[in-house]
């Protein structure tokens, strides 16, 4: 991975502070999970994962790292020495912004929902602007991230992400395993949300196709799970600091086959000093050419488009772009 320049220069600005009173920002969370193919109990989490995503929209933000089984063609290595889940109880549990293990499903209080939503009604002192863009051939991703103190704030550490939408092969590595393929519905009564995946379900086989969200094939971790981003120096209520970084796409043969470029975004996690995630934000990268998802049907004279579309129904060819303005990003068809 090729590090870009940071810079580290601190850019004082007139932000029209009151002196000694806080500025509070719009806060995004992230759900690391733990998972992978091989994982009999994992599609437990994808239930959760898309159940965040149908409450909170983009103000979550998931991040699926396939660190369960080396031959899931998904996994990711430097997370996995990076030692993120390395105290965790084992696949498939998450953490909500690093402040602790809970299952990806029923969370920490019985419903991951419901702590994501706590966690989102804390007030946030640090605004996090995020942009990305490829380079001309879409091998590289330069991230630049802004981060504006609306406090004083100690030395912090970035981690940048690249998670790319609707993965999906019809090669047998990519198949799900599924232990509850064994059971009825009712055995988990409590449990709606995994009963497509039991005895009857639409995916209540073992394994099943799925096309994966949110998957990590990529960050600012290297081959030894160092970080390579530079650390956000202590920045004073007003102050502002740039951070950029270049990201590579996953060179693994089977990757560049099955993900496609305008279904990656770009995900940069603020974290303070006690190793928790203070605010997140998330970013759509737009390649500079690229048909991946668009069929082109040549007819007689002229040419016909068809619309690709992936298993959770969701067009292929279509993608929203992003704006974020003083940390807070919203989605624009």
């Amino acid at each position: 991975m090729m590090k870009a320049s940071v810079l580290t220069t601190i850019l004082c600005l007139c932000l029209s502070l009151r002196a000694g009173a806080q500025t509070t920002f719009p806060r995004c969370v992230v759900v690391e999970e733990f998972t992978g193919t091989h994982c009999g109990w994992c599609p437990r989490g994808l239930a959760g994962m898309m159940k965040l995503r149908q409450t909170f929209g983009d103000r979550c933000i998931g991040v699926a790292v396939h660190n369960y089984d080396t031959n899931d063609p998904m996994y990711y290595r430097p997370y996995a020495y990076a030692g993120v889940f390395s105290d965790g109880p084992g696949a498939p549990t998450c953490m909500i912004d690093r402040i602790s293990f809970c299952d990806p499903l029923h969370g920490a209080s019985g419903n991951i929902c419901d702590d994501v939503s706590y966690v989102l009604q804390q007030p946030c002192y640090v605004g996090l602007e995020l942009s990305g863009s490829y380079n001309a051939d879409s091998t590289v991703v330069d991230a630049q991230a802004t981060i504006t103190a609306g406090t004083d704030l100690g030395q912090m550490t970035i981690v940048y992400v690249l998670v790319a939408d609707s993965v999906y092969s019809a090669d047998q590595s990519f198949m799900q395993y599924n232990s509850y393929a064994a059971s009825p519905a009712d055995r988990y009564p409590n449990d709606p949300e995994v009963h497509r995946f039991c005895q009857g379900g639409t995916e209540g086989t073992s394994p099943f196709r799925w096309a994966f969200d949110d998957v990590c094939i990529g960050s600012s971790y290297n081959g030894a799970g160092q970080n390579q981003a530079d650390a956000v120096p202590p920045l004073a209520q007003g102050e502002q600091a740039v951070n950029t970084l270049r990201l590579t796409m996953p060179t693994k043969a089977v990757l560049r086959r099955t993900v496609k470029k305008r279904l990656v975004s770009l995900v940069a996690m603020l974290i303070g000093e006690d190793g928790q995630v203070v605010n997140a934000a998330k970013t759509a990268l737009v390649p500079t050419s690229d048909a991946q998802g668009v069929e082109t049907m040549s007819i007689e004279q002229g040419t016909m488009n068809k619309e690709v579309y992936d298993l959770q129904g969701r067009p292929a060819s279509t993608r929203s772009s992003v704006i974020i303005s003083k940390g807070h990003k919203r989605l624009v068809p």
